[in-house]
């Protein structure tokens, strides 16, 4: 569902049915953003673009960003782009960065749930922005 169909639900009540796509678009024309995702387990991370799904969209490069996320502890982690093929070919669960340390390599098995998706970019391109 777009941030217009999401947003079109909430006022749906307070507008008629030819009003609220219009008071959608000028909603989010002016930047409003539906709150940020949260992620309750394990697996759900590991779904917030896998390993696989990088490497077969041809997104392994070395500065790309696929996703970042803030655990419950507050430690914001971005998506590990260097470990792929290891990760595809071992089996392992997505791996992340803790930011602003030399090196905190952690994956999804042991971060502090739940976590909050800070940027998807996956996201950003479905909703046009």
């Amino acid at each position: 569902m777009s941030d217009r169909d999401i947003l079109a639900e909430l006022i749906a009540d307070y507008t008629t049915n030819s009003v609220k796509r219009d008071a959608a678009d000028a909603v989010i024309a002016a930047g409003w953003r539906p709150p940020a995702r949260r992620i309750e387990t394990a697996a759900e991370l590991d779904e917030l673009k896998p390993a696989e799904a990088l490497l077969d969209s041809g997104k392994g490069e070395r500065n790309d960003l696929a996703a970042v996320i803030r655990d419950d502890r507050g430690n914001v982690f971005t998506r590990d782009m260097h470990n792929l093929e290891a990760e595809v070919a071992h089996g392992r669960p997505a791996g992340w960065w803790e930011t602003g340390t030399s090196r905190d390599d952690r994956d999804s098995t042991t971060m502090a749930f739940p976590v909050t998706v800070l940027l998807d970019p996956a996201a950003e391109v479905d909703r046009g922005a």
